[in-house]
């Protein structure tokens, strides 16, 4: 339940869905999405650099998919 209330608090800040770097990378329209949660990650969840926060922004991206296929 922390998991989802850090991801859903990220997302309601952000105006949408959790961006990856790989997704940023892709899409440069999603950049400012993801400095702004990896920056927020930082400032309110204590994540001490930015590759930590990106891997925090990915797994937070695969929540639903791993809660649906039973992955704890």
């Amino acid at each position: 339940q922390l998991v989802r209330g850090m991801r859903d608090t990220l997302a309601s800040f952000t105006g949408g869905d959790i961006v990856t770097v790989q997704q940023a990378n892709e899409d440069s329209s999603l950049q400012n999405q993801f400095y702004i949660q990896q920056q927020m990650l930082k400032s309110s969840f204590g994540i001490q650099d930015d590759n930590s926060a990106a891997r925090v922004l990915d797994m937070l991206s695969k929540l639903d998919e791993a809660t649906r296929s039973g992955d704890v």
